[in-house]
């Protein structure tokens, strides 16, 4: 990694209270405002969650090219965020993690409606 800048750390844990079947993963801080100017951003699991394992690391900006010099381990995940200049800056990009746990996959993609016409609430 070879960015200049702030350090941003996020933690991951397996969300063990979702309605099956699909069950989210948690990130700490997940609408952290980031700044406009590159930085280092560390995924770390959450020392009080249960096992899992790391498994990827997908950029979804419209660019696809924000987050660089991905790394994926089985605890973390590393990366340099470098926005494009814009003016205005623009707070948002997005991205996809993936976990192993217990034996499946889950990511951090938004949950759907419930099925068969259940109602939702969501903040």
């Amino acid at each position: 990694m070879n960015i200049v800048g702030p350090t941003l750390e996020i933690r991951v844990a397996p969300d063990e209270e979702a309605p099956i079947p699909e069950p989210l993963v948690l990130l700490t801080n997940r609408d952290l405002q980031v700044p406009a100017t590159p930085a280092h951003l560390i995924w770390r699991d959450l020392p009080a969650s249960k096992e899992f394992q790391m498994l990827s690391f997908e950029d979804k900006s419209e660019t696809g090219d924000v987050f660089k010099n991905i790394s994926v381990e089985n605890k973390t995940i590393e990366c340099d965020f470098v926005p494009p200049a814009s003016d205005p800056p623009k707070k948002e990009y997005y991205y996809v993690i993936t976990i192993k746990y217990q034996g499946e996959e889950y990511d951090t993609s938004e949950r759907t409606a419930p099925g068969e016409g259940r109602p939702v609430i969501r903040n």
